[in-house]
């Protein structure tokens, strides 16, 4: 039982060890382990571990990347907030390479930032900064576009992984759907959201608000929104054309309402504002004003429309 306990250690699955596995193998051990609790696999399609927030300018966390075993036949979707630091950027990115045998990975806001090591570098602004993580991924094997992972050779089979670049809108703020929620949204101008000071959009994408700086990012969601229409057509053009049959897409910010975590029934049309009675009810309701975009969830159902026999998952 203690090799077990090792070996699970080892895949991060404590969780599936049991007293049934005492007569089985090592061999046999290890394939349920490194299958997340599939014995005698037959399934064509790689397992896919999904992370977001790493945060590796941290010094704790980027001792856990560094710690991580190799997973040679797993694929890794990375959602966001890796690093401000392009330099840490890219050995967290590096890392991940050398251990999973595909990337997929999609900026989250603290990537978007502009550090002092960016401006001397010569990217002043967060699109441009978008850019060099897009040639940075490139470099390294990251990828920061959709692709068909297993089955490909096989007729009407493969799994799509699509990753969607975004940001947020106001299009999820609380206030819109409760209006007697805008008490709790009031004080924006002292709400610590860093993004209103570390990130640099071009002056149209921007509109006066009360906000730290004064301004909010209106049409930003839009604009990263865009760099993801010509992936979704050709992804939704093979699909139609019996290429894949299984999607699995991903983004760093919220697609609708109901993802929102003091939604508490994502299955209910509505909101049950009695919840933000709690102590971070104000706080809620001000991050649900930089939470996500409805472009998500749109851009998400062209993705998959008239495909009936896909699950989006």
């Amino acid at each position: 039982m203690e090799r077990l306990h090792e070996l699970a250690a080892d895949h991060l699955a404590d969780d599936l060890v049991g007293q049934h596995m005492l007569e089985w193998t090592e061999d046999e051990a290890l394939t349920y382990f490194q299958t997340g609790g599939v014995r005698n696999s037959t399934n064509a399609y790689p397992r896919v571990w999904l992370t977001s927030d790493v945060h590796t300018d941290r010094e704790n966390n980027m001792a856990w990347v560094r710690s991580l075993p190799r997973y040679p036949d797993d694929v890794l979707i990375l959602a966001g907030d890796v690093s401000q630091n392009m330099a840490q950027l890219e050995e967290t990115l590096r890392l991940f390479a050398e251990r999973f045998s595909r990337v997929f990975f999609t900026p989250g806001n603290h990537d978007l930032w502009i550090s002092a090591a960016d401006a001397a570098a010569g990217v002043g602004a967060s699109l441009a900064k978008l850019d060099a993580i897009e040639r940075l991924c490139e470099r390294v094997g990251v990828s920061m576009g959709p692709e068909l992972l297993g089955g490909a050779a096989r007729n009407g089979e493969g799994l799509w992984l699509v990753p969607i670049h975004s940001w947020y809108d106001l299009s999820l703020d609380l206030t819109v759907v409760e209006p007697e929620l805008v008490e709790h949204a009031q004080g924006m101008a002292a709400f610590s959201w860093s993004d209103f000071a570390l990130c640099r959009w071009p002056a149209e994408l921007e509109r006066r608000a009360n906000t730290l700086t004064g301004k909010y990012p209106h049409g930003v969601a839009a604009a990263i929104a865009a760099r993801n229409n010509d992936a979704i057509a050709r992804v939704h053009a093979a699909l139609l054309d019996g290429c894949g049959d299984s999607v699995v897409s991903f983004s760093h910010f919220l697609p609708n309402l109901q993802t929102l975590p003091d939604w508490l029934a994502p299955e209910q049309p509505r909101f049950d504002p009695e919840w933000l009675d709690h102590p971070a009810g104000a706080t809620a309701v001000k991050f649900s004003r930089v939470a996500g975009s409805t472009h998500i969830e749109r851009q998400l159902r062209e993705l998959t429309a008239g495909v009936a026999r896909i699950g989006l998952r």
